[in-house]
């Protein structure tokens, strides 16, 4: 699934489906799915016309509803589109600065190496049961 920027969408305006599509890049049959699945047109007339605002909540709920937020100690696998917990809950740290520092460990389903940006001042947000290896710096 792409990923659209709701924001794209001015609120206070009306947009037509070729509109819609010319603005996030897509086919029409895709915007007519929306439709489809549930975005709100003006009504019954042609062209049919939809409120960016109506857009916009759309777009907001689906990528809201996509989201796969980390428990500490996870980490997301872009191959597998799940959070997974480190191979061996071993990971490695390599702080950059800024207080800000990258989790590396391998996807125990997949063996891909797998990255989580974090923040070393709330370390109990992500840290969990991770056994941190090999700390760079």
């Amino acid at each position: 699934m792409a990923n659209y920027n709701p924001r794209l969408a001015k609120i206070n305006r009306s947009y037509t489906v070729p509109e819609i599509a010319d603005l996030y890049g897509a086919h029409k049959n895709t915007v007519n799915n929306w439709l489809r699945l549930g975005l709100e047109d003006c009504g019954a007339g042609r062209p049919r016309l939809v409120l960016g605002r109506v857009l916009r909540d759309f777009l907001d709920e689906r990528r809201r509803k996509n989201k796969r937020p980390c428990l500490p100690g996870q980490i997301y696998c872009v191959a597998c589109r799940t959070p997974v917990f480190p191979k061996n809950s071993r990971a490695c740290l390599e702080v950059s600065e800024y207080g800000r520092a990258r989790i590396i460990g391998q996807c125990p389903l997949c063996f891909h190496k797998i990255h989580r940006c974090v923040s070393l001042g709330i370390k109990s947000a992500w840290i969990g049961d991770l056994q941190l290896t090999g700390t760079k710096g």
